[in-house]
């Protein structure tokens, strides 16, 4: 059975802890490089990981975008932006519906 997006995760930072925390610095540089608010650098990952078919990272900074103060229409609009610009229609309709889901586990519901 093949592992879960979470446990091929957990594998991979037990596995290499340095190399996990190296990610992490990384990206905390990032987030700490210019004036973006976390809300807008959430909202922009989103729409990142949308666009490149990234199931766990769409939903994972859908999620990390709303508790950051955006709003699920905010949110979706995130992922529309993407439409003509590497998406079309299917797979923005795939990424709404992995943006509906990752907002109702944190029991949003519209």
């Amino acid at each position: 059975m093949p592992r879960s997006l979470q446990e091929q995760r957990d594998y991979v930072t037990q596995q290499y802890p340095a190399v996990w925390q190296a990610f992490q610095a990384t990206r905390n540089a990032i987030r700490e490089a210019g004036p973006l608010d976390v809300k807008t650098q959430e909202l922009i990952n989103t729409a990142v990981y949308a666009t490149v078919g990234a199931e766990g990272g769409t939903k994972t900074h859908a999620a990390r975008a709303y508790q950051a103060g955006a709003s699920p229409a905010e949110v979706r609009q995130a992922v529309l932006l993407c439409l003509g610009v590497g998406m079309g229609f299917a797979p923005v309709y795939r990424a709404m519906e992995w943006v509906r889901e990752a907002l109702e586990e944190l029991g949003v519901r519209e």
